[in-house]
């Protein structure tokens, strides 16, 4: 795991100004069980296959290889943890929870910490040229139409090289590649998200 996080993270410091790495959530036993058991039914070995513990040995990894890169750390896993109620997170008692994926609550929760962390790193939500819209910006009477809207805005976004704000917040900093658009392996991109 940490040779292949090192190459990954390595790779996103070339095309980035900023890497935010994050922690993998903590793993519910009893859900991933009953998920298991809907998934294979008398095949089911009734043995968990991942673990909080060992989720939380990568997240040891993630947080020092992190470290080593000087980049930003959101740990999804000690803040899940903090939570009472962090099982629902990972679909506990949902029909289709599995214990270790995220539901819509943990997809939310990690989009909340994340977003609060941005401007710690000096970076403007509403300022960032992203791939897709946010989901309030879909128009559910006419999402084509809003879809269209969105990337159009994007693709400017791209093309001015904004989508960092310079230090003093109040003017743009062109991205990596001098005049070209924030690419990665030549492919235009306005943020990466590695998980």
């Amino acid at each position: 795991f940490a040779p292949n996080l090192e190459t990954i993270v390595q790779q996103a410091r070339q095309v980035a100004r900023v890497v935010v790495v994050m922690t993998p959530p903590p793993v519910h036993g009893p859900s991933r069980l009953a998920y298991q058991k809907r998934k294979y039914g008398a095949r089911a070995t009734g043995v968990e296959e991942r673990s909080t513990e060992v989720a939380g040995r990568y997240g040891d990894v993630a947080a020092r290889v992190a470290g080593r890169h000087g980049c930003a750390l959101l740990d999804v896993h000690q803040l899940m943890l903090r939570e009472a109620d962090w099982p629902r997170y990972v679909g506990a008692g949902t029909e289709d929870g599995d214990g270790l994926h995220l539901s819509g609550a943990g997809q939310r929760f990690v989009a909340e910490k994340l977003l609060a962390l941005l401007p710690t790193l000096g970076l403007d939500r509403d300022a960032l040229a992203y791939d897709a819209p946010w989901g309030f910006e879909v128009d559910a009477n006419e999402p084509a139409a809003s879809l269209r809207a969105h990337f159009a805005r994007h693709r400017g976004a791209l093309q001015a090289n904004s989508g960092v704000l310079g230090v003093d917040r109040g003017e743009s900093r062109p991205l990596p590649g001098a005049g070209e658009p924030y690419s990665y392996g030549g492919v235009p991109a306005g943020a990466f998200l590695l998980g």
